[in-house]
């Protein structure tokens, strides 16, 4: 068994890979989570809702810019109560 004192090891010439094209993809859709406990952020109850004691879920889809900001929202499901 004779191994090598220093055995030496080439290295290959860099290849470049060609360059990524950027694909345009269509809308993300990602389950949104609000935190009602940051400021700004929790909306105000209608009066005339919580005297006639109306509560509901509202589903909104909101379009983000890629800014950050909001481009565009939409009911998907509304309460059922007009206030709400």
């Amino acid at each position: 068994n004779v191994k090598p004192d220093n055995p030496v090891f080439t290295k290959a010439p860099p290849t470049t890979a060609p360059p990524v094209e950027a694909k345009a993809t269509g809308p993300v859709t990602v389950p949104g989570v609000i935190d009602f406990n940051v400021g700004g952020c929790k909306p105000e109850y209608p009066r005339a809702s919580l005297r006639n004691e109306e509560t509901g879920t509202v589903a909104l889809s909101v379009l983000i810019g890629a800014d950050g900001s909001v481009a565009d929202v939409k009911i998907d499901k509304s309460s059922g109560f007009r206030g709400l």
